[in-house]
């Protein structure tokens, strides 16, 4: 937030009530793009482009820094770009490159600089190649201003096609599409109108202070034409939804939805659990199965040949963050966890390949509950040795085949029951809620969800976070002070 100034979760007209309630962050390091490719060419003379855009970094090194739209065609020999030129420049530059005459075909960059990371520029493109004065054939706006200032001014000749954009070859958001230059900035409020050169007035307007506000389009799209609100975070996919009407969705690449906090129904019943008390271990599929839970790794256990060996306790163990196994896999298998019929992690197909005898870190993680352990070979006739189970770095050990255990594992866990099953699918084993815990194992029949950590109480609700790390913010333009109009540059 910027000292002093209004709220910049939203960015409101006081004339139109419209609002950009969410913005999307362009990370660099991530790759992350919107991807699309029109199923026919739209109009390729006269179209416009409206966007607002907040920059995060401004490199000096060779790098083309920010490729805001770009398109490709066949074999990426020709290319339309918009872009924040890197390399220190930082001014923004809208060019059609042909590859058959290693030269722009038409050219403009700005005399102005957009390098204020504290402030939001809204920029218009409008494109229309059929004036007759060369200057009108591509008009650009910032802040409601037409550029009239350019350290390079070819424009594209009367008539011309003004290159792939709106064409039917691949197009992007974020990146080019045929290499490095990607994006780091924030996008709002993206609109595409096909077939119409348009003014800022038809996107934004000024209040009684002279503030720039937002201003929901109002006229026709055309066929290929877009509009990006970044609103719906019901999923990553969900970002590229276009609510133009068109249905001109984007592919959603490396970019993840906030979604919101998740919360349970109100809890009804909290009980505790542990691994103390009378649990036994029964070992099947080995030869001398007895040998597989003794409590001494120097026993060996073979397992019949392509048959899988279990472990398997009496009640399920509670609190499990971790599992290893002392054992030879004969040219590699799998080895899993269960807990009832519910399998809750493997370790994939070939794993252990190196025929080692030595532990295996089977599993390492969240609390989980398992009764259950189970290992397979992956070659046909083949069978694995085996010599000790080790749960939460105490082995399993019993006086024989199916006793108790004579060393109780550490875990516990803390299984809370709620009014209803509300929100149970969104939340799954691995998740971290509030109080600090995280998800253990679900039952969605009761309904109750077990956690391995938390002070809890009847009445309290088990909350899921919004996603920390997601690009889908309420970083939108300002309403506009005195320290901050949302006119990028002062």
């Amino acid at each position: 937030m910027i000292p002093g100034s209004a709220n910049p979760l939203l960015l409101t007209s006081a004339d139109s009530g419209y609002a950009i309630e969410r913005s999307l962050r362009f990370n660099s390091g991530d790759n992350a793009n919107l991807s699309r490719t029109p199923s026919a060419a739209g109009n390729l003379k006269t179209w416009t482009l409206s966007f607002w855009i907040k920059r995060t970094s401004f490199p000096t090194d060779g790098t083309q820094d920010g490729y805001i739209f770009n398109s490709s065609d066949t074999g990426n020999n020709n290319h339309s770009m918009m872009r924040f030129q890197g390399q220190g420049v930082q001014k923004l530059q809208i060019y059609l490159y042909e590859f058959s005459s290693s030269y722009g075909a038409w050219e403009i960059k700005t005399s102005r600089v957009y390098r204020d990371a504290s402030a939001w520029y809204h920029i218009v493109i409008a494109m229309d190649t059929t004036q007759a004065t060369a200057a009108d054939r591509l008009k650009i706006y910032t802040n409601g201003v037409r550029e009239t200032e350019f350290d390079t001014s070819n424009y594209p000749a009367q008539n011309a096609n003004a290159g792939q954009w709106n064409s039917g070859f691949p197009q992007s958001i974020g990146k080019p599409t045929y290499g490095g230059g990607t994006l780091n900035a924030y996008l709002a409020d993206v609109n595409f109108i096909d077939g119409q050169a348009l003014a800022p007035t038809d996107f934004v307007e000024l209040d009684d202070n002279g503030v720039y506000h937002p201003k929901k389009f109002a006229g026709t799209y055309g066929t290929n034409g877009f509009h990006l609100d970044f609103k719906d975070n019901s999923s990553n996919a969900a970002l590229g939804t276009d609510t133009s009407g068109n249905s001109n969705t984007w592919t959603v690449n490396n970019l993840i939805a906030a979604g919101e906090s998740i919360s349970t129904s109100a809890i009804t019943n909290v009980s505790s659990a542990d691994n103390t008390g009378t649990i036994s271990a029964t070992a099947a599929g080995w030869q001398s199965a007895a040998n597989a839970i003794n409590g001494n790794d120097g026993s060996k256990a073979p397992s019949s040949n392509n048959s899988a060996g279990t472990i398997t306790f009496s009640q399920a163990l509670v609190g499990v963050t971790k599992v290893r196994a002392k054992t030879r896999f004969y040219g590699s298998g799998e080895a899993r966890l269960y807990n009832g019929s519910t399998q809750v992690h493997t370790t994939g197909t070939g794993f252990g390949a190196s025929n080692a005898t030595q532990y295996y870190t089977i599993y390492d993680g969240p609390a989980i509950e398992i009764d259950q352990y189970w290992q397979q070979m992956s070659a046909s006739n083949a069978s694995d040795d085996f010599w000790a189970l080790e749960i939460n770095n105490v082995q399993v050990n019993t006086s024989s085949n199916g006793g108790n255990l004579t060393v109780a594992i550490p875990g516990s866990a803390i299984t809370l029951t709620t009014t209803d099953a509300t929100n149970y699918g969104s939340l799954a084993v691995g998740d971290s809620v509030n109080n600090g815990a995280t998800i253990s194992a679900k039952n969605s029949g009761t309904p109750s969800i077990t956690v391995d950590a938390g002070s809890w109480s009847n009445g309290d609700y088990i909350v899921k976070p919004s996603n920390a790390t997601a690009d889908n913010l309420r970083d939108t333009p300002t309403n506009g002070t005195q320290a901050d109009t949302g006119a990028g540059g002062e």
